[in-house]
């Protein structure tokens, strides 16, 4: 399977990353956090990227560590959301203060997700 982040896979609609937002399922990994909500129907999972101006108040750091994430994210999504019946919708959010290195958010992201599937693994226990 390829790791490309499509236009399809991305998270546009100001809709739902509202509702992701005001929905408080989250994870954190500082200084990452996972926002997620699930959505309906089946196919690849959507995903936003999000760093805080009041943090870096340089576009180009802000760039710089959402193009970091994507990358981390793209190389590893099957990995992270693979084998869920459900469709997920994540936000990504970085708030440090640092401009961080490669190893750095995917150090963050590995723990984010593992917390994040602890959590889901929990939910569906309780359901069944």
């Amino acid at each position: 399977m390829r790791a490309t982040l499509g236009k399809n896979q991305r998270l546009k609609s100001s809709k739902q990353i509202r509702e992701i937002f005001s929905g408080r399922k989250s994870v954190a990994a500082p200084p990452l956090r996972i926002l997620w909500s699930e959505t309906p129907g089946e196919g690849n999972p959507l995903a936003a990227f999000f760093v805080p101006k009041k943090y870096y108040r340089h576009a180009v750091d802000r760039n710089r560590i959402k193009r970091l994430m994507r990358e981390v994210y793209r190389t590893a999504r099957h990995r992270y959301v693979g084998g869920y019946p459900h469709r997920f919708a994540f936000i990504f959010l970085w708030t440090g203060h640092e401009v961080p290195e490669l190893a750095t958010v995917k150090s963050r992201m590995d723990k984010a997700f593992a917390r994040w599937r602890e959590e889901i693994d929990r939910k569906n226990e309780i359901c069944e």
